[in-house]
């Protein structure tokens, strides 16, 4: 009988090892192509990044950074469809992922699809409510659905939190174009211009060219 129990102590110990070996290899498998597919993001050869992010995600599918990445090089490939829906798996995985809240945000309203943008938004901003990006972010979206208003007001609040944010004072600038206050956004085009915006002077030279620049 003990030197069955040996047996089965040494079968069992074996497999432990065994076990532990295979998560290494894979752990090292992962890694490598982790590497290897944000050379290709790096290089912009997004096609290539995502087949070797689909590997990594089989091997491991709660890999949440490998779902981001691939979601990402979906949007820069214009499948926003695509990275909607990787963007979507990291968040069963944690809904809390501030990363997949906001580009999923991003690539809703891409599709015109505000209100799921906006609802993103929301639930980003109760976890993070000094994150400037956030409120940017849906400012656009509100600029975009035609909330003027609520375009202005996130965008306001964004630049309260960064009062560096070039992109912050476009976007408003264009809000408050479209809600007649020509004074308003051409000082909001000017700010923008100031702190390093380029294209904000295409809007300066289209209806700012009677004020002072």
């Amino acid at each position: 009988m003990r030197s069955l129990f040996y047996l089965f102590r040494g079968i069992f110990f074996f497999i432990i090892v065994t076990n532990q070996f295979c998560l290494s290899q894979t752990s090292d498998s992962i890694n490598e192509l982790m590497v290897k597919a944000q050379a290709a993001f790096s290089q912009r050869d997004f096609n290539e990044a995502i087949k070797i992010y689909d590997k990594v995600v089989k091997i491991h599918p709660g890999n949440t950074n490998a779902l981001l990445m691939r979601g990402l090089a979906k949007s820069y490939s214009m499948n926003s469809s695509g990275a909607i829906n990787d963007f979507t798996l990291a968040l069963t995985i944690n809904k809390n992922d501030l990363a997949a809240l906001t580009n999923r945000g991003s690539e809703y309203r891409i599709l015109r699809r505000y209100n799921e943008a906006i609802a993103d938004y929301d639930y980003a901003i109760k976890i993070d409510s000094l994150n400037d990006v956030l409120f940017m972010n849906r400012g656009w979206t509100k600029l975009d659905g035609e909330d003027y208003y609520g375009a202005i007001k996130d965008l306001t609040t964004a630049l309260e939190i960064n009062p560096k944010s070039s992109m912050a004072y476009w976007l408003r600038g264009n809000a408050k174009l479209k809600m007649y206050d020509l004074d308003g956004a051409c000082a909001d085009w000017n700010s923008a211009k100031e702190k390093g915006y380029k294209n904000a002077q295409l809007l300066i030279d289209d209806y700012c060219s009677n004020k002072k620049n």
